[in-house]
């Protein structure tokens, strides 16, 4: 009865398979978070039912072991991705921004905001992650679930905790709102 599943490749690939598996067979979304590059043989070559992988360049370049030179190459890795069966894909890195794309043929790629507050990058990952996932579960587009995903790691990274203390859904709404807007004007 889960409405979602998000795992993450600490897991053995046993794990990781049967859990793609009933996550197919019971219609139930699934977020796949890898979380390194040499942890990235724990995923399987079919990600048929994965509803958003979020994922780094780094763990992309091992995965399909290549080296991503151009940005030319950056895109392809979503092309990459969603040849998979991957339903979203969003591609990350760091203070150079990310990229995502889509079964539908809808592509982004997305500017990291930028502070020079920077305390601890722990916990950046995670913040974009959960930020994504917050959006999902609550009905926003691909597009506004990763501004939540950069507005949470934005914050996040100017802490010196892992988990931002002052985080609620009322403070991060506001966040992604003032953040966003600043970054149009």
């Amino acid at each position: 009865e889960a409405r979602l599943l998000v795992i993450d490749l600490n897991l053995p690939r046993e794990t990781v398979e049967y859990t793609l598996t009933l996550a197919r067979q019971f219609e139930i979304d699934i977020f796949v978070i890898p979380v390194s590059g040499p942890k990235m043989a724990r995923l399987p070559e079919d990600l048929s039912g994965v509803t958003w992988l979020i994922v780094n360049q780094d763990e992309s370049e091992a995965y399909f072991d290549v080296s991503v030179e151009t940005e030319e190459d950056f895109e392809g890795l979503v092309d990459r991705w969603l040849a998979t069966g991957v339903q979203n894909v969003v591609i990350t890195r760091g203070a150079k921004g990310s990229i995502y794309g889509n079964q539908e043929g809808d592509r982004e790629t997305l500017f990291s905001v930028r502070t020079d507050n920077v305390v601890d990058v722990t916990g950046a990952g995670d913040s974009y992650s959960s930020g994504i996932i917050y959006g999902f579960v609550n009905g926003y587009s691909a597009l506004d679930s990763i501004q939540f995903g950069m507005t949470n790691a934005y914050y996040t990274i100017q802490t010196e905790e892992t988990v931002r203390m002052d985080l609620n859904e009322e403070t991060l709404n506001n966040e992604k709102t003032q953040l966003f807007l600043k970054e149009t004007k």
